[in-house]
């Protein structure tokens, strides 16, 4: 199983602004890190008064490391892991929020292709294939327990009647870790967000039976996450990377801008990928075996108010912590838990000021 520590994190050099404090801003390379990286690049983080500093982390026990030990001051997480943080869920508790949603839904499982040649056509017929071979548990990866792969992953097998915690095996793995390890036979299918997808279906190592779209339309997928006093010691920057990034989120949702995307995002934090990217975020939306279906609502960046950290987003994520067994309701006011982690009040000072 590869191992986080292994690989060091690449920080994008500063960019002056006028002698403004360092905003260290942390990211796992992933499409759906795009309006950070757009931010960066077309310079509206410098517009808006930051100094901000990219630090390029391989996986999300990375980034809760670096939170937790304040080596970085906000990065982009999933949902879930907020939550998680807040509690102490499989970590030590950090008080942490969010105020800015950075994407809704992204996500897609992918199966081995070894899977389709046995017949395996969806989540019923891989049912009937783990029926006749009960002898060896399939092995799925996802991303973190707490993230919306999981959730999406039990969900999927669920539909079918599978059990996902006796007729699958789960183990979490790093997101630029999962196609490899499926080409090596380790893995029997995922649920990741892109480019890993399309590099597994474009290379014929997998295909694609269900997207975010297919299982849970608009679900809260990233969201930029910082220290809970991060705001009360630092409220100006704040609400000006809230203000730059729903900027760079609009930019990012706009069909005209996907290519400039793709070859930023190829530049600084997915070299090699934009074969990849373009499948989901241009399309048609390849999902291997002969399948391709228009998907424009693959990434949804800015869009029918993504960005805003409501309680509709922050129940969806508790309620599937919940359903996984991984948040038990008696831990905490589910009401108060919810706004005391998405933040919607900085989120409108920030567009209102």
């Amino acid at each position: 199983m590869p191992n986080p520590r292994t690989t060091s994190a690449r920080p994008s050099a500063p960019v002056p602004t006028n002698g403004a404090p360092v905003l260290r801003i942390g990211y796992v390379p992933l499409v759906d890190c795009a309006p950070i990286i757009a931010a960066q690049e077309l310079g509206i983080f410098s517009k808006h008064g930051l100094n901000v500093v990219l630090s390029r982390e391989v996986g999300w026990a990375t980034i809760k490391e670096k939170i937790f030990y304040g080596e970085i001051d906000a990065a982009h997480a999933p949902a879930g892991m907020a939550f998680a943080m807040k509690l102490g869920i499989q970590c030590r508790p950090c008080d942490v929020q969010t105020s800015f949603i950075l994407s809704l839904n992204g996500n897609a499982i992918t199966l081995s292709s070894t899977l389709w040649k046995k017949g395996v056509t969806d989540a019923g017929s891989l049912l009937q294939l783990i029926r006749g071979h009960r002898e060896e548990r399939l092995v799925l990866g996802v991303v973190s327990r707490v993230s919306s792969h999981h959730f999406l992953m039990r969900h999927w097998l669920q539909q079918a009647g599978i059990d996902p915690d006796r007729d699958v095996r789960i183990v979490v793995i790093p997101p630029a870790q999962m196609f490899p390890t499926l080409r090596a036979g380790l893995l029997d299918g995922y649920c990741v967000g892109e480019p890993y997808n399309s590099r597994a279906i474009l290379e014929g190592a997998g295909w694609c039976p269900a997207t975010s779209l297919d299982l849970a339309p608009q679900h809260p997928e990233k969201a930029f996450i910082v220290r809970a006093d991060f705001p009360e010691r630092r409220l100006e920057e704040y609400l000006a990377a809230i203000r730059a990034l729903h900027e760079a989120a609009q930019f990012c949702d706009d069909p005209a801008h996907r290519e400039e995307l793709i070859a930023m995002l190829e530049r600084t934090a997915l070299p090699g990928t934009a074969v990849y990217m373009r499948n989901s975020l241009i399309g048609p939306f390849q999902h291997g075996c002969g399948i391709t279906k228009a998907l424009p609502d693959f990434h949804r960046f800015y869009r029918d108010d993504t960005n805003r950290p409501d309680l509709g987003k922050a129940a969806w994520t508790l309620d599937h912590l919940q359903s996984a067994d991984i948040f038990k309701p008696s831990e905490a006011n589910l009401h108060d838990l919810a706004g005391t982690v998405f933040r919607e009040e900085y989120f409108d000072l920030a567009l209102a000021s």
